[in-house]
């Protein structure tokens, strides 16, 4: 499974996060995840991981355009 950050690298971070019945995964690589700032699960939600990745995507389009 690759990384959902970079979709090179071999995931091998992986989040989960059960809200209400729904879970919800995001698989990393190393490199990546240190990026996110994700070196501890209990200190972050996922939803703002998610939010940041999306974020980030788009300022890194940007910049190759």
């Amino acid at each position: 499974m690759k990384c959902r950050f970079c979709n090179v690298k071999e995931a091998t971070v992986h989040i989960s996060q059960m809200v209400d019945g729904s879970s919800s995964t995001v698989d990393f690589c190393e490199v990546c995840a240190k990026k996110m700032g994700v070196n501890d699960p209990s200190g972050f939600s996922l939803a703002n991981l998610l939010t940041a990745i999306e974020a980030l995507k788009q300022t890194d389009q940007n910049h190759r355009e």
